[in-house]
């Protein structure tokens, strides 16, 4: 039977239309799959993709926090959507041409899973008012038919996977926070969901981008900092700050959960030793040379070139600082003979981190050579690295190192404290819970990736507070029919009311009395 649902946000205000009025619908959809199969960048509402779901599982966040022996933080992966949909009228079939989404069936294009939950209200006939939850927003990355079972599975990443896709290239920044260049580092590669960058705490003398992907760029400028980095469900890039304050976002006691509870045992991710790694900064004399040509590139005439020059200094490849143009000369003869073509010449330089892009113009009726180019600017180098180590034998574990590198860290004196507080943390044992939950959509859809959660699991003695760092959801038999892992790691220090701090005063010590994570 038909009957009116109206949609409450998860924040708890109805939707409405742009006139005012309450969006309504007819009949109970648990699932809305849409997708934007044009690439116009919004969504089509006109089909719900959902009405064909068979099984779906979804996985976001990093499968622990502590990585192995002889790392650091484990990494954040991209979240994966995979959706199995009946495809019997061959819909999903991208060589089907009689298919009504024939030449829109690409790889690339953005996908929303929610769910819609009917919200108990007094006085109200049930399943009158639905409160929505966004599952997973990304990108298709495969479409996978099985014909003789006449489904289709689709594929799909999250933001995170977006970002691991693609490598920032920015120009240099001087006097900033980890904040500052994540930002620069989500506008260079047009991150096309919402962002919510909080302070950092520790002040980079200088950044650049490394060549690597912005997904690992922005996690190591995070963990540099001891800040934390997640993808939402809605597409959100969310960096916490150390001095982040959110609050207990719900607590769960072992009542509740059951006793499907996971603990690793206390030596998993213990360690013995802490070495932070820390990179001081030393600025180069202005004027130097940080790029050669030492080729001579053909420029036919009234036409240009481009290319790439890599900065390096004393045999070293270093970002640099106010780089330009030093000097260049242009001949007909590749050996420099020939006639002089320089003033016909010009190079229009865009300066990056550590690279330069050269477009060469020649204006003349001659084709001539690039016979020499020389780049000038700061070079700024980080040779001098100072590790900080320290250990205990008093630990849950045999011996293994935790190493903190991230490249950012340049303060020798807050590296030291880093290393004893890691190193009290990482050796006490302590528990990462990992929980089922069945069938329960308000609770099971309710979290978010680094929500603070008070668990209290009386069998084992716990009642603190931890952060998600996995949400995994799957159905069962019926796509109505849920179970979600989701796994926690513990604060830096097991005081539930406390921050961490950073005292300037004291030459950039923490003042560990005040430290959560």
């Amino acid at each position: 039977m038909s009957e009116k649902v109206l949609l409450v946000t998860e924040s708890g205000d109805y939707l409405t239309t742009e006139a005012g009025d309450y969006i309504e619908l007819y009949g109970y959809p648990e699932y809305s799959l849409y997708v934007d199969w044009n690439g116009d960048g919004a969504l089509d509402l006109s089909f719900n993709e959902a009405d064909r779901l068979l099984r779906f599982t979804i996985d976001r966040g990093r499968d622990s926090v502590i990585g192995g022996s002889g790392s650091g933080f484990a990494a954040l992966e991209p979240g994966v959507l995979n959706i199995e949909l009946d495809n019997h009228d061959r819909r999903y079939d991208p060589w089907y041409t009689a298919g009504s989404l024939y030449g829109n069936l690409k790889p690339g294009r953005k996908i929303q899973f929610t769910y819609l939950y009917p919200l108990p209200t007094p006085g109200i006939q049930e399943g009158t008012v639905v409160q929505s939850y966004t599952l997973f927003t990304g990108f298709i990355t495969d479409i996978r038919l099985s014909g003789f079972a006449d489904t289709v599975t689709i594929t799909a990443e999250d933001g995170a996977g977006w970002l691991r896709a693609r490598k920032p290239d920015i120009a240099l920044i001087s006097s900033t926070g980890v904040d500052t260049a994540i930002t620069a580092i989500l506008a260079d590669v047009d991150y096309p969901f919402d962002t919510n960058i909080e302070a950092g705490v520790e002040a980079l003398p200088y950044y650049w981008t490394s060549g690597g992907s912005a997904l690992d760029e922005i996690c190591a400028l995070a963990n540099s900092d001891l800040g934390r980095f997640a993808v939402e469900a809605d597409g959100t890039a969310h960096f916490f700050g150390r001095y982040n304050s959110d609050s207990v976002t719900d607590m769960l006691r072992e009542d509740f959960i059951g006793k499907d509870i996971y603990l690793p045992m206390p030596w998993e991710y213990s360690r013995t030793s802490v070495e932070v790694k820390a990179y001081p900064v030393e600025v180069g004399s202005t004027d130097s040379t940080v790029f050669t040509l030492r080729d001579k590139p053909l420029v036919s005439a009234g036409d240009s070139i481009e290319l790439w020059a890599d900065y390096n200094f004393e045999d070293v490849d270093v970002p640099a600082d106010g780089v330009s143009v030093g000097s260049y000369t242009a001949n007909t003869s590749e050996d420099g003979t020939g006639s002089d073509l320089t003033s016909d010449f010009t190079v229009t330089l865009t300066a990056y981190s550590r690279r330069a892009k050269l477009v060469i113009a020649n204006a003349n009726i001659a084709d001539g050579y690039v016979t020499s180019l020389s780049l000038k600017g700061t070079p700024i180098k980080t040779n001098d690295v100072v590790s900080v180590k320290v250990s205990t034998t008093d630990a849950y574990t045999l011996p293994s190192e935790f190493v903190f590198d991230y490249g950012w860290l340049s303060d020798t004196n807050t590296a030291a404290t880093f290393a004893d507080v890691l190193l009290a943390f990482l050796s006490a044992g302590h528990a990462f819970p990992m929980i089922s939950l069945y069938n329960n959509e308000y609770k099971q859809f309710y979290y978010e990736l680094e929500d603070r959660i008070r668990l209290k699991l009386n069998t084992y003695g716990i009642d603190e507070t931890f952060f998600i760092h996995k949400i995994s959801h799957k159905n069962g038999v019926m796509p109505g029919e849920v179970i979600t892992q989701i796994q926690f790691y513990p604060m830096l220090v097991s005081n539930q009311t406390i921050y961490l701090k950073l005292d300037s005063t004291l030459y950039g010590k923490l003042d560990t009395a005040k430290l959560g994570f």
